[in-house]
C-alpha cells in the first residue's frame, strides 16, 4: 500500500539504462533477459547485413548480436556488453558500450517507431521499444 501522495512505479516504467555511441538510452525491464559481458567479440558472419554484429554461444544456443548504432544514428559501439532480449520468441542480444543502471523513468510524448523521450532524474534519454524500432528500420 502506498501513501496517497506517492505513486508506485509501474513495471513498464522500470528501465535498464545503457550507453551507446555517446548517447544514453533505456530499454524496459520487461524486454530484458540479462546483461552479458563480452570477453570476446561476437563471431562475424560472412555476408551478413551491417546491423548484425555476429553471433555468440549463450548457454548452448546460437544468439544473433544486433548493432543498434546504425539504426539509432550514433557512433559505432565499442561492444563491451550486450543486452540479452527475447525478439519475437527468439533469443537475440543488443551490442552496447555499457550498462549504467536500472531505474524508473518518466516517459514523455508519443512512441514513434520504437523511440520515445523519457526523463531520468533531470536528464533526458531515449526509451526504446526494440521490436518496434527494428521493424521500423527494416531489420
Amino acid at each position: 500500500m502506498t501513501d496517497s501522495g506517492s505513486s508506485e512505479a509501474r513495471p513498464e516504467d522500470r528501465v535498464l539504462i545503457f550507453r551507446l555511441g555517446g548517447g544514453r538510452f533505456g530499454i524496459r525491464l520487461t524486454e530484458v533477459g540479462e546483461v552479458l559481458r563480452l570477453d570476446q567479440p561476437p563471431v562475424a558472419v560472412p555476408g551478413s547485413p551491417a546491423w548484425l554484429a555476429g553471433i555468440l554461444n549463450h548457454h548452448g544456443r546460437v544468439v544473433p548480436v544486433l548493432r543498434l548504432d546504425g539504426v539509432l544514428g550514433v557512433a559505432p559501439s565499442t561492444g563491451e556488453q550486450a543486452i540479452h532480449i527475447d525478439l519475437a520468441g527468439e533469443p537475440a542480444a543488443l551490442l552496447v558500450d555499457g550498462v549504467d543502471c536500472l531505474e524508473c523513468v518518466r516517459p514523455e510524448g508519443p512512441n514513434s517507431q520504437g523511440r520515445q523521450r523519457a526523463w531520468h532524474g533531470d536528464r533526458l534519454l531515449e526509451l526504446l521499444t526494440v521490436h518496434e524500432l527494428l521493424r521500423a528500420a527494416g531489420v
